[in-house]
C-alpha cells in the first residue's frame, strides 16, 4: 500500500496499480499480517480512471468489512471508504449521496477520534460537505463546513 501512495504521489498509475492489486490479494485474505486500505486505494485510482462502478464495488467491500475487524487501522479506513464514497458520488453528480457519505465519515471519526489519522478524513469531510452545500446554493451551510475544517486542520 505504501509503494502504491509512491507510485500514485509521482503519477505513475501503472506501477501504482500493479502494488495495489498484489495489496487487495494480502487484505481478502484475511489471513497473516495485513494493513487495511488497500480497497479504498484501488478504489480511489478506479475514480480517478473514471472506472466509477470498479470503485463503488470496492468501497462496498470496505465499508462493508472494516467496521468488524480487530485491527487497529478499522475504524480510521472506514471513515476513508465513506470520505472516497463522497468523492466518487461527486463524480456521479450525486451530491445528495455525497453529503450522506461525507456526514458518515465524520460520524465514525467523531466516535473513534484518537484513533491515528483519523482527522485527516474528517477534515477531508467537512470540506466535502463545503463543497455540496456550495453547489447546492447553501452558502452558510457552506461556510460554516468550511470554517469547521480549518479550524480543526489549525489545531492539529
Amino acid at each position: 500500500m505504501i509503494a502504491g501512495d509512491m507510485y500514485l504521489l509521482r503519477g505513475q498509475y501503472a506501477h501504482a496499480i500493479k502494488v495495489l492489486e498484489r495489496a487487495l490479494v494480502v487484505e481478502k485474505s484475511a489471513t497473516g499480517f495485513i494493513f487495511l486500505g488497500s480497497y479504498v486505494q484501488r478504489a480511489a485510482v478506479h475514480i480517478n480512471s473514471d472506472e466509477l462502478d470498479a470503485a463503488d464495488a470496492l468501497l462496498e467491500l470496505a465499508i462493508n468489512t472494516y467496521p468488524r475487524i480487530d485491527h487497529v487501522y478499522a475504524e480510521t479506513m472506514t471513515a476513508y471508504a465513506h470520505f472516497v464514497r463522497g468523492v466518487l458520488d461527486e463524480h456521479r453528480g450525486n451530491d445528495a449521496a455525497a453529503e450522506k457519505s461525507f456526514r458518515s465519515c465524520c460520524e465514525v471519526a467523531e466516535s473513534h477520534d484518537h484513533r491515528l489519522g483519523i482527522g485527516a478524513h474528517w477534515i477531508k469531510s467537512k470540506l466535502g460537505l463545503a463543497r455540496t452545500a456550495q453547489r447546492r446554493g447553501d452558502e452558510a451551510a457552506s461556510d460554516l463546513a468550511l470554517v469547521e475544517a480549518l479550524h480543526m486542520h489549525s489545531k492539529r
